[in-house]
């Protein structure tokens, strides 16, 4: 049962105005009104469990004060039911078999065998069945009505994702692949001074070889300490952030064909060849293109979601009693 996921927070949470809800029962004496909105009202036992989630997932993170957090909370539960209000409007809504196909999808993929586990699972994190259903259906309600109401109005060109990409070109190096050759004179930890001065001599002979012109390939066969002396030194292809930084700088610094100085690092002493460098852009990798071309359309999206919440917040009738 430890594998289950808290994807009911996850889900709740993939918009910033998809919030939690809480049920209110008419047999409970009449709870304090914080907020009432075209005549609906929020109370403060809804605002206190929200505050209550929210805090329950961020507890390693500063949230600010209790009364910002609740101010931002209010706020947020105050969009969402603006936003249900026009979703009943314009008739969104989903059906019991779209719920059930959607819990059935869950327990398969947090491999939950029986609906006993699947409330069990619930419980621990919190949470009733009922409650579960219900915030999921007001979490897809409000993704088909923002899907609806802004999601057509945004385009995304060609001029602008190029543009987002020459802007951040740096945060898609990590695409980047390299191919290189290596070869290592392995030292422990604990080498001595006579071990240290014989391999920094034996890696100074065998790189003046290579500058000379002799086979790299060969070289690291015969003088490696590496498992990949085996293949020539040949460490294959690999992107950005997956080798020991030091060799990734020495690498970055060459041309391909090109061979570094003696590297150190807490493995020995190392000499790198690099061989290719591919790089990932837009024109030569389709999936870096729409990568790109959704982050564009999130940062739309934000503009897009508030300038729309403004206007229904300017239309509605909200009053605010906390």
């Amino acid at each position: 049962m430890n594998k289950f996921k808290p994807f009911f927070y996850k889900t709740a949470l993939t918009l910033s105005l998809i919030l939690f809800a809480a049920k209110i029962s008419p047999a409970i004496i009449v709870d304090k009104i914080v907020a009432v909105v075209n005549g609906e009202i929020i109370t403060l036992n809804e605002l206190q469990k929200l505050e209550k989630d929210i805090q329950k997932l961020d507890k390693d993170e500063e949230t600010g004060s209790n009364s910002e957090l609740s101010q931002i909370l209010l706020n947020k539960l105050i969009d969402k039911k603006l936003q249900l209000q026009l979703a009943a409007k314009k008739q969104i809504n989903v059906s019991d078999q779209q719920i059930q196909a959607a819990l059935a999808e869950i327990k398969r993929q947090n491999d939950i065998k029986s609906d006993a586990d699947f409330k069990k699972a619930l419980s621990a994190q919190g949470i009733s069945l009922e409650e579960f259903i219900q915030q999921w259906k007001e979490n897809t309600i409000l993704t088909l009505l923002v899907k609806r109401e802004i999601g057509g109005q945004i385009e995304i060109s060609d001029q602008e994702t190029e543009g987002y990409y020459r802007e951040h070109q740096a945060e898609f190096t990590h695409l980047d692949e390299l191919r290189a050759q290596h070869i290592l004179f392995y030292l422990p930890a604990d080498a001595t001074a006579e071990q240290i001065s014989s391999k920094e001599e034996k890696a100074k002979i065998i790189l003046e070889k290579l500058k000379q012109g002799e086979d790299f390939a060969v070289l690291a066969g015969q003088f490696s300490d590496d498992p990949s002396a085996e293949k020539g030194g040949d460490l294959g292809y690999f992107h950005m952030g997956e080798i020991i930084p030091a060799l990734e700088e020495a690498l970055l610094s060459l041309a391909p064909g090109q061979i570094s100085e003696i590297v150190k690092t807490g493995f020995g002493l190392h000499i790198v060849k690099l061989n290719e460098y591919k790089r990932h852009t837009l024109e030569n990798d389709p999936d870096l293109r729409e990568d790109v071309k959704q982050r564009v359309y999130r940062e739309k999206s934000k503009e897009h979601m508030t300038r729309w919440m403004e206007k229904l917040r300017k239309e509605a009738n909200i009053r605010i009693m906390y």
